[in-house]
């Protein structure tokens, strides 16, 4: 919801944060993953440590740009954007 109105109002900071939702699908995938890597390992499958270790990496990787870029670009966007439509200035303006 708040990132559907900053790109209304503000294209250009929500051209740089990209496709937000398309990152959350991304990494709802990843975890769903993770949890079917864990589950096969807690049900005794065979399962080669590697395959866990770089299921469980990957995911981690992501998730630590992706919440990067939202603490980078996307939450100070968003108080911008607040801040405006509350009729405050953003303590960065």
């Amino acid at each position: 919801m708040v990132f559907e109105k900053l790109k209304s109002c503000d294209p250009a900071a929500a051209a740089n944060i990209g496709d937000l939702a398309a990152e959350h699908r991304s990494g709802a995938k990843r975890l769903q993953r993770v949890a079917q890597a864990v589950e096969s390992v807690l049900s005794d499958r065979e399962v080669l440590r590697e395959t866990v270790h770089g299921i469980v990496r990957d995911f981690i990787e992501h998730e630590r740009r992706h919440i990067a870029m939202e603490e980078r670009d996307f939450f100070p966007a968003a108080v911008r954007l607040c801040s405006l439509r509350s009729g405050r200035r953003s303590p960065q303006n």
